[in-house]
């Protein structure tokens, strides 16, 4: 599925969080920015000239399961406060807010 507004990222599936878990695999996310300027989603092929950012944050190096123990800990943090949301939704929930962070981060010096 392709983003129609790039400087807002999708929610992330629930499935592929629990296949996470289930292998209690160490996370890294690597974050992109502007690409959608250099190749724009209605063109075939991109190559304007343009500056792109990328950066690389480690999300989980503990593995996904002491991460979810970590944030259910937590009660102060957003992910956790709801006890009912299972371990595939709070981690959705606390990657997609790092990774939207990040690239808010990276949006922000290409600006500058």
């Amino acid at each position: 599925q392709i983003n129609d507004t790039p400087d807002q990222l999708l929610d992330f599936r629930f499935g592929g969080m629990q296949t996470i878990l289930d292998a209690d695999a160490r996370v890294v996310q690597l974050v992109t920015c502007g690409c959608h300027l250099c190749w724009p989603r209605s063109l075939q092929v991109g190559g304007y000239p343009c500056s792109v950012a990328y950066g690389l944050e480690e999300v989980a190096p503990e593995g996904a399961k002491a991460l979810i123990r970590r944030l259910r800990s937590e009660s102060n943090d957003q992910a956790a406060v709801d006890s009912a949301l299972s371990d595939a939704a709070i981690l959705a929930k606390f990657a997609h807010g790092m990774m939207q962070a990040q690239y808010d981060r990276l949006s922000e010096s290409l600006r500058q």
